[in-house]
């Protein structure tokens, strides 16, 4: 997974241009930092019942000043590769209360839904990053944070709301420190205390609304174990220990971002999948944590028997029907098959 420190986004296509201007009463709920006391202590409850394993809630405004220089950094030294898109919108990026995004804006709630090893793990889901063995989760996390969003406006009567889920340019990881829900990791992913970075993330900026009191964030870096492991299980040297992601040399960036360009030799020898790269995620210590999948199955999963070797010569019909959904319905039918054959000619 793409997972650049403190601007937020993650992997899959750009779709933050278009919106600019149930877990068991058995499962973990001690993580869920939510507020004890005070207007947005129910966020806890509603956050257990939709299944999320960390929700919380932060003032809204403008990001830290290292924030903004680490972002500008990132920009400056061209380690977006073709993620163009990340040089627009610098002003709202950097400010919930601008007017794309909610203009005025008070809190930014935070969420966190875990995808474990994924919803199925069998065909050729195996060959795919665990995030993306599911429907799509945009949706799914979407329909739950509308659950949430439903019981701010019962809360507090006269809200101005908006859900985003790599839909706007909001620096999600920045905001999910902010709102206590764990800390960053080697590697740039939101690592949530006894659970791991192995979940999906989402936000509701609001107006009209109490600010929350304040969240103390002890460490950006949190429960980040600072071995190292992630680093070294990168096979490309795409990560560096300060949580940076040169996207020119990552096998997800490629693999997912990287739809006209040939991917580099040097990337196409260290896929392990034909969509994504877990090798990092896998590598953190952190994540050895069984916790539950709470994203859907694909709507249609396909055979059982399908392989690297299948995905690269089915005809278009056959990706279509089993993409259709999921997230790589997000990437062309030439795209992954460019990935399948080169993943089989690897091995």
């Amino acid at each position: 997974m793409i997972s650049i420190i403190l601007h937020g986004k993650t992997h899959c296509t750009s779709s933050e241009d278009k919106e600019i201007g149930t877990m068991s009463e058995s499962s973990p709920t001690a993580e869920i930092p939510g507020h004890a006391s005070g207007p947005w202590s129910f966020l806890k409850a509603a956050g257990v019942s939709l299944g999320f394993c960390a929700i919380g809630v932060a003032r809204a405004g403008e990001v830290s000043q290292e924030a903004r220089d680490v972002f500008g950094r990132w920009l400056r030294s061209g380690n977006h590769a073709g993620l163009a898109y990340m040089e627009k919108w610098k002003d709202a990026r950097c400010d919930t209360t601008h007017h794309g995004i909610v203009d005025g804006s008070a809190a930014v709630v935070c969420a966190a839904l875990p995808y474990s090893r994924g919803a199925v793990e069998t065909g050729i889901w195996k060959s795919v990053a665990a995030h993306a063995r599911s429907r799509d989760y945009h949706h799914v996390m979407r329909d739950r944070l509308d659950g949430i969003d439903q019981a701010i406006n019962a809360r507090f009567p006269g809200t101005i709301s908006r859900v985003f889920v790599d839909t706007a340019p909001v620096m999600e990881r920045t905001w999910a420190v902010a709102a206590g829900l764990g800390g960053l990791g080697n590697n740039g992913a939101l690592i949530v205390p006894h659970v791991g970075s192995r979940v999906v993330l989402g936000e509701i900026v609001c107006s009209n609304v109490p600010e929350p009191e304040y969240t103390d964030v002890p460490s950006v870096r949190g429960p980040c174990l600072e071995c190292g492991a992630c680093v070294d299980a990168c096979p490309t040297g795409a990560l560096a220990s300060s949580g940076i992601v040169d996207c020119n040399s990552c096998v997800s960036y490629h693999t997912i971002e990287n739809t006209r360009a040939p991917i580099p030799s040097d990337v196409s020898s260290a896929m392990t999948l034909i969509f994504g790269c877990d090798l990092c995620i896998d590598a953190c210590p952190l994540n050895r944590v069984a916790y539950p999948c709470e994203l859907d199955p694909p709507p249609d999963p396909g055979p059982g028997s399908m392989t690297p070797q299948n995905m690269s010569e089915a005809p278009d019909e056959i990706l279509l029907r089993v993409f259709r959904g999921t997230c790589l319905e997000r990437t062309s039918v030439e795209t992954i098959r460019r990935n399948a054959r080169l993943l089989v000619g690897r091995n």
